[in-house]
């Protein structure tokens, strides 16, 4: 009985340390509050170009430092560099200052992208609970979803009363981050002491890259993954502003809806059990091809639709990343456990996959101020959701084949 309240207490820590992480109150106006202080459209997507380019720089030596010194350490310094970040984006307001910022909060997300997730399922192996991992972090991040829907619904309003206020709260609870990190304990876990004990070489991030090619269950795992994180990064963070403002959605509203669709992210994040009965044909990893096709669909409809024709798409896209995010994180998991080599080096291996993720988002954001000034913002989403589209397509096509084939040998 005394460890499961101790266990309860640790989850509810790590909970508020994902909600307080991951209010961002800034999300929704950051395009207008650069413009307000003079960067222009173009400068504004360089520097979104760099944050995704920092974000390639960071993550494997920051996989490699959580795996090496520990989980939680690297979970308290990204939080206190993301108070750090946030802090000087009211302060410095030049194209510097900005890129100052968005480097701090790479750098933050970076030191937790893959420590978070290690964490929380190297606590659930110490009590023979990895099963219920898509649950628990589908439910954290449900709450944090929740947490930023409260915050985004009134960030027009507070950024009419004081422009940088979005900016101040944020660090401030990035601070409250920090100190629900500090609280969480340490894993005590076996092959993390031998690790610490014996060292980590540098050999390890190129072995660890180098494993992928050779794990068909962790690059399809990643593949699925970088079809979910480039879509919802661009459309819900990079892409929000000009597809609302290109519809003729007012400013002032931007975060009401920001938040409504936030509702429909942790509607599905928050119970993905729920979305994966049992059965060849909604089994995990074909859910997730699934998603990947809602996706598509759901792009094409904000670029030729109009105003609410794009909001109800932006809402079934969010619906559909809510109920893929934590299981996508599960399967990416359960394959590094199958496979004892990389085992050891779980944070280093989440942080690679980031990588990847990351990398696309910046090749895509260098252009994107493009497409936005000449007027072609629809037809960069068609294109985008019409390859979405052909590769969740083309992964459905070939598990059929492969059913099919299995089929015929019974």
């Amino acid at each position: 009985m005394q460890n499961d309240l101790k266990m309860g207490k640790t989850l509810r820590l790590y909970q508020a340390f994902q909600i307080f992480f991951s209010l961002l109150l800034w999300v929704p106006v950051f395009f207008e509050y650069q413009q307000r202080m003079g960067v222009s459209t173009s400068d504004i997507f360089k520097i979104q170009s760099f944050y995704y380019l920092a974000f390639c720089i960071f993550e494997l030596p920051t996989g490699w430092a959580a795996d090496r010194w520990g989980y939680r350490t690297c979970m308290i310094w990204g939080a206190f560099v993301l108070v750090l970040a946030n802090s000087s984006a009211g302060a410095w307001t030049s194209m510097w200052g900005f890129l100052f910022h968005f480097t701090g909060v790479a750098l933050a997300r970076s030191l937790i992208s893959g420590a978070s997730s290690a964490y929380l399922y190297a606590l659930l192996s110490q009590v023979s609970a990895t099963d219920r991992y898509a649950e628990i972090e589908g439910r954290a991040r449900a709450w944090g979803l929740a947490a930023r829907m409260l915050g985004w619904a009134s960030v027009g309003w507070m950024m009419q009363w004081q422009v940088r206020l979005p900016y101040v709260l944020t660090a401030g609870f990035a601070l409250l981050a920090g100190l629900c990190a500090v609280l969480l304990p340490r894993i005590e876990e076996s092959h993390l002491k031998r690790k610490i004990l014996s060292g980590i070489g540098w050999r390890d991030l190129f072995r660890v890259v180098v494993a992928f090619r050779y794990s068909s269950a962790l690059l399809l795992a990643s593949l699925q993954g970088l079809a979910l994180f480039v879509l919802s990064r661009l459309c819900m963070v990079n892409l929000f502003q000009p597809i609302l403002l290109g519809k003729g959605v007012a400013t002032v509203s931007h975060g009401f809806w920001m938040s409504v669709l936030t509702l429909f992210e942790a509607t599905g994040s928050a119970y993905p059990r729920a979305w994966v009965p049992t059965g060849w044909l909604l089994s995990r990893a074909n859910l997730l091809w699934g998603m990947t096709l809602v996706f598509g669909v759901s792009v094409v409809g904000m670029a030729m639709g109009n105003a609410a024709a794009a909001l109800i798409s932006l809402c079934v896209f969010s619906w559909a990343t809510g109920v893929a995010y934590p299981v996508q994180k599960q399967a990416m998991n359960e394959a590094i456990t199958e496979n004892l080599e990389l085992a050891p080096f779980r944070a280093l291996v989440l942080s690679c996959e980031s990588l990847f993720d990351r990398a696309i988002c910046a090749g895509i954001a260098a252009g994107m101020g493009y497409w936005i000034e000449s007027g072609r913002l629809s037809d960069f989403l068609v294109i985008a959701g019409s390859l979405t589209l052909c590769f969740a397509l083309l992964g459905m096509a070939t598990i059929g084949v492969r059913k099919l084939n299995f089929l015929r040998r019974i």
